[in-house]
């Protein structure tokens, strides 16, 4: 059980870039962290899952008998909120929303969302062969 949460609940184990799809499992995980829409549970989160990753992963380097293994892959998923917490402080100096934790964590999806909508809406005008 410790080795297959090491892995990433199994994401780990996909033979090809496995620590790569450990990181997209922590944008889903970074996801589900601002979803809760508190800034504490945000920190808290994100400090838990650094503790139960530095545990398990020690664990499943024993178990595997290898420094560092390339299938233990939470310590990625872990530390992706970690890579965005400056944009999330960033977000929260730009718009003035430190009193609104709900908003300051609402926020940072609303960007992506907005940021995706930009990079398809070209897309769909060319399949409906407009150019504007």
């Amino acid at each position: 059980m410790k080795l297959w949460v090491a892995q990433g609940f199994g994401v780990g184990r996909i033979p090809v870039a496995p620590g790569t799809f450990g990181s997209v499992a922590g944008v889903l995980w970074f996801g589900l962290l601002l979803l809760t829409g508190s800034m504490w549970l945000f920190i808290a989160g994100t400090i838990a899952a650094i503790a139960l990753s530095v545990w398990l992963c020690g664990a499943a380097e024993k178990i595997l008998g290898q420094t560092d293994p390339g299938s233990v892959v939470l310590d990625e998923i872990a530390a992706m909120p970690v890579c965005f917490l400056g944009l999330v402080i960033l977000m929260v100096f730009k718009t003035h929303l430190a009193a609104d934790t709900g908003s300051i964590c609402r926020l940072p999806l609303l960007r992506c969302r907005q940021a995706l909508a930009c990079v398809s809406k070209p897309v769909v005008a060319r399949r409906l062969g407009r150019d504007d």
